[in-house]
């Protein structure tokens, strides 16, 4: 791609001349008795006076200029028109019902602001046949931002893009690309501020050293914040091939940095945002279906007491946020099918909270980013967060995002089968695809960046560490959507009696470590089961029996066998506390991922 014919700046030319449409107005007007007169606006018919001479009696105040038509899903024509009057003039959209109807069209045209239609019905039908014939260009009315997959273009209220190309609307706020006509049909949303479009390209130095600081502040969670924003440019692309996008969800007290970590990648987005608390219902289905291949932000978001603050949002809408995450339309109900609303899911959704939601399925779902683990460096801070290199990044990549979504598909298949490759297979596909996703938009952008800049973003022993990272978190994500079964309880609380002693390594259990290096944790059922129930206010299991039958179906657990532990010489049960896949990878305190963190105390 040359740097040079890689993006042409264009601004919209196509604007009725309404000098020309009063030529056409005088050349169609011989069956009408409509006259314009084009100093003071306003259309009349021509009459005689008291003396007899020549008067013209007002029929409004202002005149037309048709601009567009437009055509509704339903195959309803609209009319784009222009008011004009000596004072002011207005951009307006007229159904074709309203245009008819002579009352209608007064109403109208009133509404809009000192408009008056004085004439009467035969009139205004020869005023219908000038706009008809003036309004000759359809237009495509687009009612979200974002990517638009029907036309292929990127449109916001300040810009537009194509295959590379930069468009600007004209002063009717209507973009041409290719011989074709777009107009945004959006509520102002004051939360969100689209960054308009920055011609001027940053250097490669001032790019790698913007990336250095984001790691330096993020760790590697500024790979998944950046690859979570550039995978959103492609979700269409991607649920094609997956059927589901996941969240990116950020958690952690108040002061450790959650909200600038989400102020600053949206900026990848080219938006910033102001953060406030969870919509509705209804307000999260517009959210999601007006911004398409871009955020939909939700701060505070987290588990909260009935009694003192309020309903939990994960828990009211947990059935809606499973919708979303796999694609579906949204709908609002009505008695009558013919008046349901569909929302289609068009954006992805950014979540953020203090304290991280309880609801193992939203956790599943999500990436997940510690705020704990983010870097106190306040020069780096401001920094980044004053830099407008996340938005012309961002920009870059959506404009030119036809060069390089091949890199990101491809990369979702190598990265998904280099985890199975590694035998990582231990870990949910669900959440092994959603880390794909991600990793797969990060290093996808950054090879396109590199491309275009001929530079190296991450070195090949980074790109190792960021993949045991990526494990690492995907082992962590595992044991949360995991810890709220018994089962796990149960080894959660005597990996925890371990270490405080009540469980005594060669009297309750036994650990054998392995010529292979794999540790096998031998259990004895009646004194595990005995220290358990004394020492848990309401044990779930009550007998061995009951425990073992939930246990069997652990992957980690490897059936019971005869085993001098100390005295006796139980039936014991055998957990395999190491990773059964990568011996190469294990060392000193590595646990089987599918287990609880605090079963490390058997294994020391």
């Amino acid at each position: 791609m040359e740097k040079s014919n890689s993006i042409e700046r264009k601004k919209t030319s196509i604007e009725n001349s309404i000098g020309l449409y009063c030529e056409l107005l005088m050349a169609l007007n011989t069956d009408s008795n409509i006259l314009i007169n084009n100093k003071e606006n306003y259309y009349y018919l021509e009459g005689k006076g008291n003396n007899g001479d020549s008067r013209e009696d007002p029929l409004s105040n202002f005149i037309i200029e048709p601009l567009y038509f437009t055509k509704s899903k339903k195959g309803i024509t609209k009319f784009i028109l222009k008011f004009i009057s000596n004072n002011h003039s207005k951009v307006v959209e007229l159904d074709g019902e309203t245009l008819a109807i002579n009352h209608s069209f007064k109403k109208f045209c009133i509404n809009q602001g000192k408009f008056n239609w004085k004439g009467k019905q035969h009139h205004l039908d020869d005023l219908i046949d000038f706009i008809m014939v003036g309004a000759s260009k359809e237009i495509t009315m687009i009612p979200y931002i974002g990517w638009n997959s029907k036309e292929k273009i990127w449109i916001f209220p300040t810009h537009a893009y194509s295959q590379g190309n930069v468009y600007f609307p004209n002063n009717d706020g209507v973009f041409e690309i290719d011989n074709s006509y777009f107009k945004l049909e959006v509520d102002k949303d004051d939360e969100y501020f689209i960054q308009p479009h920055i011609s001027t390209e940053p250097s490669k130095k001032e790019i790698v050293e913007y990336f250095r600081d984001l790691k330096m502040l993020y760790k590697d969670y500024s790979y998944l914040g950046f690859g979570y924003i550039a995978s959103s440019f492609h979700v269409d692309a991607i649920t094609e091939k997956t059927d589901f996008f996941p969240f990116l969800y950020t958690h952690g007290k108040a002061g450790h940095g959650k909200s600038a970590f989400i102020n600053i990648i949206s900026k990848f987005s080219g938006m910033k945002v102001s953060l406030t608390n969870p919509p509705s219902l209804d307000g999260l289905r517009k959210g999601i279906s007006g911004k398409a291949s871009l955020p939909f932000i939700i701060d505070e978001a987290e588990d909260k007491n009935d009694r003192s603050r309020g309903r939990d949002f994960f828990k009211y809408l947990s059935d809606t946020i499973k919708v979303i995450y796999m694609r579906s339309i949204l709908k609002r109900g009505h008695k009558d099918e013919e008046r349901l609303v569909y929302y289609p899911i068009r954006g992805t959704l950014f979540l953020g909270g203090e304290v991280l939601t309880s609801v193992a399925s939203i956790i599943q779902r999500s990436i997940l980013i510690d705020s704990s683990k983010i870097t106190k460096n306040e020069d780096v801070y401001k920094k980044v967060k004053d830099s407008q290199m996340p938005f012309w990044i961002g920009q870059f990549l959506m404009r030119t995002s036809h060069v390089w979504q091949s890199y990101f598909l491809d990369l979702y298949d190598e990265i998904t089968a280099y985890f199975i490759k590694q035998g990582w297979t231990n870990i949910d596909v669900r959440i092994r695809c959603n880390y794909a996703i991600f990793l797969a938009g990060a290093l996808a952008a950054i090879k396109h960046l590199n491309n275009y800049f001929e530079m190296e973003l991450i070195s090949e022993d980074e790109l190792k560490t960021i993949y045991l990272f990526i494990y690492e978190e995907m082992k962590e994500t595992k044991r949360m959507t995991e810890s709220d079964h018994p089962s796990m309880q149960f080894l959660m609380k005597i990996g925890l009696l371990a270490n405080k002693g009540v469980l005594s390594k060669d009297i309750d259990y036994k650990c054998i470590k392995q010529k292979d290096g794999h540790v096998y944790l031998y259990l004895a059922p009646s004194n595990v089961i005995e220290a358990y129930k004394s020492n848990e206010k309401t044990p779930f299991y009550t007998t061995s029996h009951k425990a073992i039958k939930d246990l069997q179906n652990q992957s980690f657990f490897w059936g019971t066998r005869k085993l001098r532990i100390g005295q006796s010489q139980p039936t014991a049960w055998i957990i395999q506390l190491t990773h059964p896949n990568n011996p190469e990878l294990i060392k000193e305190g590595i646990i089987h991922p599918d287990l609880p963190d605090t079963m490390v105390y058997f294994y020391n």
